[in-house]
Formats: C-alpha cells, sequence, structure tokens
C-alpha cells in the first residue's frame, strides 16, 4: 500500500503508477469526505466558512495572543457603516459612521449612537461626534450626562424633578440670573443669579 493520506480530512492521495485497481475506490472516497465535511451546509452556504455576503456566525474573535487585528466596515461615502446590537432580532443600540455626505474638509461620517425600544424603533441619538470640529453632541429634552453622581441636563422651562446635589440645569430660554440651575438635592434647584 503506497497512498498517503491528507491531515485534517483523510483524503487518499493514490501513488502515481501503483495502487493498481484503488483509484476508483480512493476517488469516491475523497468525494464522500468532502460531501460530509462541506456538503451538509452548502445548501444554507453554512458550513466551516461565511458567504461573501450575508451568513450569520457566532462568537467571533479577531487577532490573537500574537498580533492584534482590525476589524474593518468600508462603504462609500454618504453611506452608513453601522453595529448594530440586537436582542431576538430587533434593534437595542446601534453604533454607525455616517450617512452624512462628505463634501471635502473633513465633513461627513459622523459617528453616532442611537436607542431603540423594546419593539426595534429608533427612539433618538443620545450621542453624536461631528468628525471635522470634534464636537460632541449629546441629544436635548432632559435626557442628560451623567458625570458620576452629579447629571447635566437641558431644555426650556425652569429646573424640576429630583437630580443628585450638584446636579446643573441649563435652560436654553432662560434670562440672566434663570440659566443655569444648580441642585441641592431633594427636588430643590437654585438659579446661580449672575449667569
Amino acid at each position: 500500500m503506497s497512498y498517503t493520506q491528507t491531515p485534517h480530512l483523510g483524503l487518499f492521495k493514490p501513488a502515481p503508477n501503483s495502487d493498481t485497481g484503488l483509484w476508483g475506490y480512493h476517488l469516491n472516497n475523497n468525494a464522500d469526505a468532502l460531501d460530509n465535511a462541506l456538503g451538509n451546509n452548502l445548501s444554507g452556504l453554512g458550513g466551516p466558512f461565511l458567504p461573501l455576503t450575508g451568513g450569520t456566525v457566532g462568537a467571533l474573535s479577531v487577532g490573537s495572543n500574537t498580533g492584534a487585528q482590525p476589524l474593518t466596515m468600508n462603504g462609500p461615502a454618504g453611506s452608513s457603516r453601522a453595529l448594530h446590537i440586537q436582542t431576538a432580532g430587533l434593534d437595542r443600540w446601534v453604533i454607525s459612521g455616517g450617512p452624512a455626505a462628505e463634501s471635502g474638509s473633513n465633513a461627513g461620517t459622523l459617528l453616532s449612537i442611537a436607542r431603540y425600544d423594546d419593539t426595534g424603533a429608533l427612539l433618538d441619538t443620545p450621542l453624536s461626534i461631528n468628525r471635522a470640529s470634534g464636537v460632541v453632541s449629546f441629544a436635548q429634552g432632559g435626557n442628560g450626562i451623567a458625570i458620576g453622581t452629579p447629571t447635566i441636563r437641558s431644555g426650556t422651562g425652569a429646573a424640576t424633578g429630583t437630580q443628585p446635589s450638584g446636579s446643573l440645569w441649563l435652560r436654553s430660554d432662560g434670562t440672566a440670573g434663570a440659566r443655569i440651575y444648580v441642585s441641592q438635592g431633594g427636588g430643590t434647584w437654585v438659579p446661580i443669579a449672575t449667569v
């Protein structure tokens, strides 16, 4: 017996000018081994590989202990490149770059984090970063920013509600003496008189 076999699938490698009468046996065994290794999932494009588009993968690891590798999401200008975090197929969070047009001077492709309700409908985009200016924007309407325990919130009207002591309320429709409020805790807010 002069044939050898491949290390992973055990495919037969008949020896040239030898293995008389075994070539058909080897060919059939190789076809069966390949069919078992790949064929069960070829119709659904699953298996030990992913198709070029679509497909589903379990845990995904990028890089190794010997060297990190980048995870790249590429697309044309004006398109959204996004990472969707879902529950049962419904969006909960989407981290995306785009889809604003890139007209030069570093414009476009804003980075944003959007949040979604239990039905997968968009609630709002509480955080976005402008690529050209680097300005970080937070959603309006009292969603606020938590910095440790105190929060910073903004909106119209005088400050209301209970926030930790030291929290700030920035009133967009206020006048002098009623633009910035500081929480004393327990629902008590004090305006900064000279601002």
